[in-house]
């Protein structure tokens, strides 16, 4: 993912949000996409006990 975060730039998010973006980088394509890698490294402790507790339920489930 973090791959993704550097190969984004403003004229990708202009040719794919158009008019539509909100202003300052909360409002772009690459703005929203370094948010989400930040809260997903804050997380990683929640998002790994939540997989493992879906796992669990899964291979339980017929």
């Amino acid at each position: 993912m973090l791959v993704l975060v550097v190969a984004l730039d403003t004229s990708l998010d202009d040719r794919l949000l158009g008019q539509n973006r909100k202003p300052g980088p909360e409002g772009t394509l690459l703005g929203t996409v370094q948010a989400l890698v930040v809260w997903t490294e804050k997380h990683q402790q929640e998002i790994a006990t939540a997989r493992a507790e879906f796992d669990a339920r899964a291979a339980v489930s017929p």
